[in-house]
């Protein structure tokens, strides 16, 4: 019996737990920092910019999140309402990439989630804003890359993405965000027809100042060599611990 009813409260708890996966948050329902700009193609090499111009987004939620009806816009005269005919889901956890031209024979090899148009990626400064559709539209998120060069903290790549290298929730810690061009580096990974980036899957591993390495550390002055010796001397004191404690059971 006890273990018919532990059954029944494992399905219970499965059927549950699957239910609350599928849901799915409609644009008004999304927050600010619940979708985020994780990846720009705004300079591809392979083809020309009317064709390989893409972006990615990243859904850092635990839920669905549709974005049927949202907008895409700079801070110019540029903008796109979605208009996917039906849902356009970003994935709990996943990305979806919005591409100028989704003809993957055409646009440098990108498997694209939507194409839009009126919306362009300045090779320079410009702005990527995504915003819900709510009664009261609100910014969910947005990106001021700069072009880079001596004034500018993005990276300016030529055939490559520029990738987000931080932690992609700016709703943990408003000062760690995506719109802070020293998270931002240059993807390596190569598609398609050889530009570089990873649309639709996890960024490369980018170094951004949220790195910690052996150099950054030493440069704060901390020394990791000692760190290793100390390392070594604890594990020695425990080992000699056990020893002496083996003894003197025997």
């Amino acid at each position: 019996m006890l273990r018919k009813r532990t059954s029944l409260v494992l399905l219970v708890v499965i059927v549950v737990t699957l239910l609350l996966g599928s849901i799915v948050y409609a644009g008004t329902d999304a927050n600010p920092g619940d979708i985020v700009i994780n990846e720009i193609m705004q300079n591809p090499s392979a083809v020309g910019d009317s064709d390989g111009e893409w972006f990615e987004i990243k859904n850092v939620t635990g839920s669905n999140i549709d974005i049927n009806g949202w907008t895409i816009k700079d801070d110019d005269s540029d903008s796109h309402v979605i208009s996917n005919g039906g849902p356009l889901i970003v994935p709990a956890g996943g990305y979806l990439v919005l591409c100028r031209n989704s003809d993957s024979g055409a646009n440098g090899g990108v498997t694209c989630d939507y194409q839009y148009s009126g919306f362009t990626l300045a090779n320079g400064a410009d702005e990527v804003v995504l915003v819900d559709d709510g009664a009261t539209p609100e910014e969910i998120d947005r990106v001021d890359y700069d072009g880079g060069g001596s004034s500018g903290d993005f990276p300016d790549p030529n055939g490559a993405s520029m990738a987000y290298g931080g932690p992609p929730d700016a709703t943990t810690d408003p000062s760690i965000d995506n719109n802070d061009g020293t998270r931002w580096g240059t993807s390596t990974s190569t598609y398609g027809d050889g530009d570089a980036g990873t649309p639709g899957t996890k960024n490369d591993d980018v170094l951004g100042p949220n790195a910690v390495t052996l150099s950054t550390l030493s440069a704060s002055g901390f020394n990791p060599t000692m760190l290793a010796l100390s390392l070594v001397a604890i594990l020695a004191l425990g080992a000699g611990a056990f020893v002496l404690r083996r003894r003197a059971v025997l």
